[in-house]
């Protein structure tokens, strides 16, 4: 479940990206046309560890807006609800 998320079920899209170089990745959804929550996770199928999660880029919109350290090489999914 999205660590950030009000309890419920959400339905939700998923991406994966392997981490071209170790930095920071910013997913920015305020521009949506609907309440947005994000997270990037990490791991193996059954085996996802969050790190990191955005429900509402504040109150004054319903956009996420999501900064995550990733390192070279390495595998993410990222959850779109």
């Amino acid at each position: 479940a999205m660590s950030c998320a009000p309890e419920g079920s959400y339905r939700s899209v998923w991406y994966s990206f392997t981490a071209p170089m170790s930095g920071f990745i910013t997913l920015n959804l305020d521009k949506s046309d609907f309440d947005t929550i994000v997270t990037v996770w990490q791991g193996t199928r059954g085996n996802l560890v969050s790190r990191g999660c955005n429900d509402d880029n504040g109150w004054w919109t319903a956009g996420s807006n999501l900064n995550v350290g990733v390192t070279d090489g390495e595998m993410y999914y990222v959850e779109v609800a």
